[in-house]
């Protein structure tokens, strides 16, 4: 009678999908580990940016051109910026490239190739200046050892076109900025 006291209770099995695996776990702790390593990469890339953009700096106030390079470029800035505000058209400007030469000619045949005629900017270096009035009397223009071809670029708008050209300055080594014409002789 024992036996028929006891019920019979069916024995359940659930679907392989509902036991925990060891493959699931060890899909989980890998995942985990990617999420983990993706932010710590991330904020070491925020770290190390901040870290860069200091030193970033530091490198722009320790030029490593030579100091008449800056101060042409300087004075350059300032001329062009005194074109603009002289000027019936309203233009945006920026400086595209420089280079330095020891020769006017050198120079000179480094800017023909790079500006436009709109501009009205000549390329010649004056190697004379001589005034307009009557019996004008020329003087040679001393030339620095250094010549630094700075180009630049204007943009205007003017009744709806875009007018775009190149133009370049010249600037010796004793900083000044030199004259330039059509012709080797300019006047004034």
């Amino acid at each position: 009678m024992e036996e028929a006291k006891r019920k019979y209770v069916p024995e359940i099995s659930l679907p392989l999908n509902h036991y925990p695996t060891k493959k699931t776990n060890l899909k989980n702790v890998l995942i985990l580990i990617l999420v983990l390593a993706l932010i710590v990469g991330f904020l070491f890339f925020l770290y190390n940016g901040k870290i860069l953009s200091f030193s970033n700096i530091s490198q722009i106030s320790q030029p490593s051109e030579p100091k008449y390079v800056q101060d042409c470029l300087n004075k350059a800035k300032e001329a062009i910026e005194l074109e603009r505000m002289r000027s019936t058209i309203d233009f945006t400007w920026k400086i595209l490239e420089y280079k330095e030469f020891s020769s006017t000619s050198e120079a000179e045949a480094y800017a023909k190739d790079r500006i436009t005629v709109w501009v009205n900017n000549y390329y010649t270096i004056c190697k004379r200046i001589c005034t307009t009035e009557v019996g004008s009397v020329c003087q040679d223009v001393t030339l620095p050892n250094k010549i630094l071809a700075i180009i630049y670029e204007e943009r205007a708008y003017y009744q709806g076109l875009e007018i775009k050209g190149t133009g370049v300055i010249y600037c010796g080594d004793d900083g000044r900025l030199l004259e330039k014409g059509l012709t080797d002789t300019c006047y004034r």
